[in-house]
């Protein structure tokens, strides 16, 4: 078993937290109690422990046992006014060589609330917002909010989560409420959050010594809500672009490049069980960047990926889940056979009091799309493998 050298740092700032939450709720002071009463916070910890038979998820797991996934995070949020709104969370998220740990900002913003009555609202937010990617990309960060110790990788992929998470940039959000039926819709325009480390896990290749620039772009969501919960209906558009910049040893070419499309999402819910699947559609365009001296490692292409998940709460503080991921990615490439890669998982869950939850899970893979390049650079990687996967998470 090998330990991340940032494993302190993690734990200072859990216990960090933990003070936080131990000296707020005294509000000795009435003047500062008074002042604490418009605001508000919340705080997570997760820890995780990770098999994998082969290759590497979330740090040096192959045969081996990684403790190189962990979560901390702090939201703190409150009210200027009636219609003023601040949030904003910050994280430490290590997931191995896809995340080291490090304190970011993962989100903030001002909202104001442009109009609100029974049946119709809308408003506005300006800073770092969480991108409308699907069903369950703005809560993934905390266990607790999650169906699973990871989500679907088929349309949540951990090694792209910075380019998917959120966008620095303005969002209109609003809903419209007709008798059982809710309709919100979101619209962003904002940067996304991508830079050259990440640059590697859309090409699947590692030797791209230039910059990247990245433009302002829309993305787009639309949820149909019925019976407060009971059924959704989701459609998410989200292009992202980005222009890379060709060093002078770069065996590429100065160009853009694409990588985005859409995602369709359906759930139902009873009191005991939920049926939950997404379907993405993804374009990806590389033609730009290509030069006769390029590896080529990916060419463009088209990907179809999918899961349908089914959770049963057979006891109070208790659920288990199956799901199958799936995915074909067609290359835009003569002579080139086309990608196949599916899964299957099933895990359990308890929640021994409303803080605490301890998952485990199993997931059998075939394929190694969802793998993360700087995790596993070089040499061959089995596209059968298992994993195993343990969590603890605290929430205050």
């Amino acid at each position: 078993m090998q330990y991340s050298t940032k494993w302190l740092a993690k734990w200072c700032l859990a216990i960090w937290v933990g003070f936080f939450g131990a000296i707020l709720p005294l509000r000795a002071d009435p003047a500062a109690a008074s002042l604490l009463d418009d605001w508000y916070w919340h705080a997570f910890f997760s820890q995780g422990l990770v098999y994998t038979s082969d290759n590497h998820f979330a740090g040096p797991s192959d045969d081996d046992i990684s403790t190189d996934f962990t979560e901390v995070g702090l939201i703190v949020g409150g009210h200027l006014s009636d219609e003023v709104q601040v949030v904003a969370q910050v994280l430490s998220h290590n997931l191995g060589a896809m995340s080291d740990g490090s304190l970011q900002l993962d989100y903030g913003f001002v909202s104001y609330q442009l109009l609100s009555d029974w049946d119709r609202s809308v408003g506005v937010k300006v800073g770092r917002v969480r991108s409308p990617y699907g069903f369950f990309n703005e809560t993934r960060d905390a266990a607790h909010t999650r169906n699973s110790i990871l989500l679907p990788q088929s349309i949540y992929m951990d090694r792209l989560r910075n380019l998917i998470f959120a966008r620095d940039g303005v969002q209109l959000f609003g809903s419209v409420q007709s008798g059982k039926s809710l309709l919100s819709w979101d619209l962003v325009y904002g940067e996304i959050q991508i830079n050259e480390e990440y640059l590697s896990e859309v090409t699947r290749d590692q030797r791209l010594p230039g910059k990247v620039d990245v433009p302002y772009q829309p993305m787009a969501r639309l949820i149909w809500d019925w019976d407060a919960g009971r059924a959704r209906l989701g459609v998410t558009y989200h292009p992202l672009k980005y222009r890379y910049k060709a060093a002078v040893t770069d065996l590429y070419n100065s160009g853009m490049l694409e990588f985005g499309g859409w995602i369709f999402s359906a759930e139902y819910n009873t009191a005991a069980w939920t049926l939950i699947g997404e379907y993405a559609i993804t374009k990806s365009e590389l033609d730009e960047i290509l030069s006769e001296q390029s590896p080529r490692p990916l060419f463009n292409n088209r990907a179809h990926s999918y899961y349908l998940q089914g959770i049963y709460r057979f006891m109070p503080g208790w659920d288990v889940f199956v799901r199958y991921d799936g995915a074909r990615v067609k290359l835009d490439q003569s002579g080139m056979r086309d990608i196949r890669v599916e899964g299957f998982s099933m895990g359990v869950g308890w929640k021994p009091s409303p803080r605490w939850l301890l998952r485990a899970e199993w997931h059998k893979m075939n394929g190694i799309i969802w793998l993360s390049t700087r995790e596993n650079p070089e040499g061959w990687l089995n596209p059968s493998w298992q994993m195993v996967l343990f969590q603890v998470s605290y929430r205050i």
